[in-house]
């Protein structure tokens, strides 16, 4: 399988994979806080070390540069290496970046297992520059056991309400049962 194009010096922050003509694009160098049983990153009880909000600015400019834009264009993924809502710092982050990506209307995907708030969602909303530009994902491999396995989690019931946020704000949202994956494999 080929390798992803880097973008930067450091994967976690932006790669481009051509194969499938995806973006990964991070806002933590190391850490979620999440500490799923499952995880494959480095560290991922520790706390988020984000990078600092120029490094990411630069790499997302160098990275729009050579991305397909668009509708149909590149993917747009954002922190596949950890938590995006896990603290008010790195939601920052998050709506800094789509600020800067939303415009140029690729299709967007986020994954997180928080509660979103209304107001975050809503700004998200109000940056699509069409219905279903964002998909959420909120992921939730277990109801029952989810302390043991995802325990620094909300429970799903909090995660669930992301559902009727995302409905009423018109993002798409799709409830996901994952496995472990790696997006680098």
């Amino acid at each position: 399988m080929p390798k992803p194009l880097v973008v930067t010096d450091d994967t976690r922050l932006v790669a481009y994979d051509l194969r499938t003509n995806r973006v990964f694009i991070g806002v933590a160098e190391s850490g979620c806080g999440t500490n799923c049983a499952y995880c494959y990153i480095p560290n991922p009880g520790g706390p988020q070390i984000l990078y600092p909000s120029q490094s990411i600015v630069w790499a997302v400019e160098k990275l729009v540069s050579i991305i397909q834009l668009g509708r149909e264009g590149t993917l747009i993924s954002l922190c596949p290496d950890t938590e995006p809502f896990k603290s008010q710092a790195s939601t920052s982050r998050v709506l800094s970046v789509l600020g800067r990506v939303m415009p140029l209307g690729n299709p967007i995907q986020i994954s997180t297992k928080e509660r979103v708030s209304d107001r975050v969602m809503g700004q998200i909303a109000a940056l699509q520059e069409y219905p279903g530009q964002v998909v959420l994902f909120t992921s939730c491999v277990t109801v029952s056991g989810y302390k043991l396995v995802e325990p620094g989690a909300p429970a799903p019931s909090v995660r669930f309400s992301n559902f009727t946020t995302a409905r009423s704000s018109g993002i798409t949202k799709l409830p996901v049962h994952e496995t472990a994956t790696c997006w680098r494999c």
